[in-house]
């Protein structure tokens, strides 16, 4: 059982006494000589967004490649609802539940917004080449009738479905980004990992983008995000880790990170 109390609309958490959803100890990643992370311990709560926060080259987007199976750890273990991820493809970690987002967009160019989306839901279904192969002309499987309808409806909540029949490269940079977090979602995650996911926004896109973030906690959807831009990380963080030379500095909730001296040092150095 979680103990909480609300406050100010929101459920305060304690942390510590609860089973993570994702517990990574130990996280080592080495490149030739390199250490860009070092024994990195940390542990994402469920229902939690949490923030990993760090000055460039600090070893943020490593540790994001390393829990969706993209990089190979050099040592340390990680943990998804208590199974072992170590060894497992990304696509076995994203049928686990485990879905990201990339700092540089990865979406298909050349198809539709909707399409996109669509092709996103491939993990979950259920249609083999037979089924293809023996429907009777002209006739979609009820199935790619289901995954019509839930592409749509994500385009719905991410506010862009009149947009749903444009090819995605003809949409502006912010709207791209929200395809491919609507891609993400189409898998059906319970931990979803997101890249700067405002980078390159205006101000009223990252408004939105942080409204879009919060709703997807409330489905139940626990976030782990990395991010630069501390407006939006200390308004909508539950919990923020702190790394720098592939460590951990700093860890709580956002106030207590705003104060914390270490991390002060960290982003502007002491003399600052």
């Amino acid at each position: 059982m979680v103990e909480g109390k609300v406050s100010s609309g929101r459920i305060e958490m304690n942390l510590e006494k609860t089973r993570p959803l994702l517990d990574i100890r130990e996280a080592t990643k080495t490149f030739g000589g390199f250490n860009a992370l070092n024994k990195l311990d940390v542990k994402i709560q469920k229902g939690t967004i949490h923030a990993i926060i760090g000055p460039n080259g600090s070893g943020k987007t490593t540790l994001i490649n390393l829990v969706s199976g993209l990089l190979k750890p050099t040592s340390g273990d990680f943990f998804f609802k208590d199974i072992k991820l170590n060894g497992l493809r990304p696509d076995r970690r994203t049928a686990m539940g485990i879905s990201r987002t990339f700092q540089n967009i990865r979406i298909f160019n050349q198809m539709s917004t909707l399409e996109n989306i669509m092709i996103a839901r491939h993990c979950r279904t259920r249609s083999g080449l037979l089924d293809l192969i023996f429907r009777p002309p002209f006739k979609p499987l009820r199935e790619e009738v289901e995954i019509r309808k839930k592409a749509e409806e994500l385009l719905q909540f991410i506010g862009i479905f009149h947009r749903k029949d444009l090819k995605a490269s003809s949409l502006p940079l912010g709207e791209q980004r929200l395809i491919e977090m609507a891609q993400a979602l189409a898998t059906e995650p319970e931990l979803l990992l997101l890249d700067e996911p405002v980078t390159g926004m205006t101000p009223k896109e990252k408004d939105s983008v942080k409204s879009l973030i919060q709703k997807i906690s409330k489905m139940g959807i626990t976030v782990l995000f990395i991010e630069h831009d501390m407006r939006v990380v200390m308004d909508i963080s539950d919990w923020i880790t702190v790394i720098n030379f592939g460590q951990k500095i700093a860890e709580g909730k956002p106030d207590q990170i705003q104060r914390d001296p270490v991390v002060i040092d960290a982003y502007l150095g002491k003399e600052r």
